[in-house]
């Protein structure tokens, strides 16, 4: 019998046909297939599982711990396990071989849920080329979020200095940018042009949202348009 390798990373299909070993000595998966006498139960069973684990990872940066308590990978961990045996049962023409592990609760949940807002604010880099951020940004691509108030473009917005300390600030140095700052809200990835105003009795913070492409078409008017916020 040919063997079949279960393996779910959120494609379309946890079926795969060949299982290779790269140079430093993981497994990886390929040949992406699905039975075409997999039946409708089958079917719908995998989609539960699809539809759920596209809420694994953290909704505001992959790069912090998934909100996934242990009863929610437990959850998952089921519906997995009685889909493997689902299809056990059915494609008997295939020997199936399990090669995914169960989920877990991130270590690092509890302390992040202590304060969500400082696990995202401070973050501070510096590029020095255009390709650099198109590469940072590419990962970052803005949406809605129920988390922020959608702004208008190039209009100058007052918020609060708890809403700017959250926002990631790049520093730009190339072409005609020198020092130049833009944020990225971490809750929705949209892009502004953000600045302090200590000169009355007490410091005010304001943004203006700009429009991503402008970063690399339109330096001159995104200059234009921080010089607004000190007037």
């Amino acid at each position: 019998m040919k063997n079949v390798y279960l393996y779910i990373n959120g494609s379309g299909s946890p079926f795969w046909l060949d299982e290779k070993k790269n140079d430093f000595g993981t497994y990886y998966y390929s040949n992406l297939f699905w039975p075409e006498n997999a039946s409708i139960e089958l079917k719908d069973s995998y989609n539960r599982i699809f539809t759920l684990y596209q809420t694994y990872q953290n909704p505001i940066d992959h790069a912090f711990p998934s909100l996934w308590t242990q009863e929610m990978c437990d959850l998952y961990n089921q519906l997995v396990a009685d889909f493997f045996k689902l299809a056990q049962s059915e494609l008997t023409e295939y020997t199936l071989l399990k090669r995914y592990s169960d989920i877990t609760q991130d270590p690092r949940l509890l302390i992040y849920r202590q304060n969500i807002l400082k696990s995202h604010s401070g973050q501070h880099q510096t590029m020095a080329g255009e390709k650099e951020l198109e590469e940072f940004l590419k990962y970052k691509q803005e949406f809605n979020s129920a988390l922020t108030t959608e702004l208008p473009f190039e209009v100058i917005t007052r918020i609060a200095q708890s809403e700017y300390d959250t926002l990631h600030k790049i520093t730009l140095n190339f072409g005609i940018y020198h020092n130049f700052q833009i944020s990225i809200c971490p809750y929705s990835f949209k892009t502004y042009i953000a600045d302090i105003n200590i000169g009355g009795h007490f410091a005010t913070y304001h943004v203006i949202r700009i429009n991503r492409t402008d970063i690399f078409n339109a330096p001159e008017k995104l200059i234009q348009l921080a010089k607004t916020l000190n007037l």
